[in-house]
């Protein structure tokens, strides 16, 4: 219905700015840990990258199929780059589980056009196993230490 894609249209909106900065923040501290020396930990981030750029390239196709206008105005997003590889993982945990907190209650609460909602379900699946990841990396530096951390990430 059209009520469906417009509502449709509006959440991939409000997803796009906040996916298009952790996307520009993963491709920068993936840049800076590799330049550290820390590929393994690069690697990683420049393949978050790599699947955000993808996420953004399906949520603008869909409103443009939907008959939505893409705008990319996000003056509310604070830009974030963390030079200690340490603060840069606890940080984005911290917003990776906020942000899981925001899609589960936009697929709850929202009446969505099936591919929408289906778009949405995935990528609820796809940030949760990175929030596990993420959480996996804190609680190794919490018990092995930044440095012993590090050491493994070269």
């Amino acid at each position: 219905t059209m009520k469906q894609n417009n509502q449709s249209t509006e959440i991939r909106q409000t997803i796009l700015p906040t996916l298009t900065t952790a996307a520009q923040q993963h491709y920068l501290h993936a840049t800076i840990n590799i330049k550290k020396g820390f590929v393994k930990l690069g690697n990683r981030m420049l393949e978050e990258y790599t699947e955000e750029t993808e996420t953004i390239g399906k949520i603008v196709e869909r409103i443009l199929e939907l008959g939505g206008e893409v705008k990319l105005e996000y003056p509310d997003i604070k830009f974030q780059v963390f030079e200690n590889p340490e603060d840069q993982l606890r940080n984005e945990c911290a917003f990776q589980f906020q942000s899981i907190e925001l899609l589960e209650k936009i697929i709850r609460e929202s009446t969505l056009d099936i591919v929408t909602e289906n778009f949405l379900i995935d990528y609820l699946a796809d940030e949760t196993e990175h929030a596990a990841w993420l959480k996996q990396q804190v609680d190794l530096i919490d018990t092995l230490g930044i440095n012993n951390y590090l050491t493994k990430q070269i």
